[in-house]
């Protein structure tokens, strides 16, 4: 736990306690295979840093269109409207971190800055009728064709995140994308057993039939012995 952010005394005992618990439960809903592992993900994660809102953004660099996978404390139609109004070339958050290796974390107010932030109509319209200004995030892939981020939220009235936070989710990155990965086999392998089933299923009439002429050969040879 060397890379948790202060190691030592009580209320450094609290956080360590509480990432070793939220570590636990990521791989708890990886394993159970849940539709909700997102939501799961971000509850779990604003209690390590105190956010209000946030969300998981899967952009196609390629067609550049995104893929809300899931906002938690958003309008998630507003945001689909939104990226289909401007398209992902004004979302900040996209463009600011596009240089950014998978397992990257980034400060909002560092990388892009309130003023540019301000400036984009996703602000406008999504974070700023929550009274949201501050935002942190970390990049869970990014190569030619995908660019994969969750980000997280902190109302106006509430402190900027800083180097503890950022720390923070720094350490837990790495978890969030072994949730994943195993979430992703898990899913490969229902894949393959539902095409297995599929497959079985269509050939039970071949089944059926091969059974039938077994059964009508050994009719036959009960017939001819003794």
């Amino acid at each position: 736990m060397s890379n948790l952010p202060g190691a030592g005394g009580s209320v450094d005992e609290q956080r360590t306690r509480l990432f070793l618990a939220v570590v636990q439960e990521l791989y708890a809903s990886a394993m159970q295979g849940t539709s909700e592992i997102w939501h799961k993900i971000y509850e779990q994660c604003s209690l390590l840093l105190e956010s209000e809102a946030g969300g998981f953004i899967s952009t196609d660099k390629v067609n550049q269109a995104a893929d809300i996978a899931s906002l938690i404390g958003f309008d998630q139609e507003k945001a689909i409207q939104a990226y289909r109004d401007f398209g992902v070339e004004v979302d900040l958050l996209f463009m600011g971190t596009l240089s950014m290796g998978a397992g990257s974390t980034f400060l909002g107010t560092e990388k892009i800055g309130f003023r540019a932030l301000q400036r984009s109509p996703f602000y406008g319209i999504l974070s700023a009728p929550l009274g949201l200004r501050f935002v942190c995030g970390g990049i869970l892939e990014n190569d030619e064709h995908h660019h994969s981020a969750l980000y997280f939220w902190r109302r106006a009235d509430q402190a900027d995140f800083d180097q503890v936070a950022l720390a923070t989710l720094t350490a837990i990155m790495p978890h969030i994308r072994q949730a994943l990965e195993v979430q992703r086999k898990r899913l490969a392998a229902l894949r393959v057993d539902i095409s297995q089933g599929m497959a079985i299923a269509q050939q039970l009439p071949q089944f059926r039939a091969q059974v039938a002429d077994l059964e009508s050969r050994l009719d036959g040879l009960r017939a001819i012995l003794p």
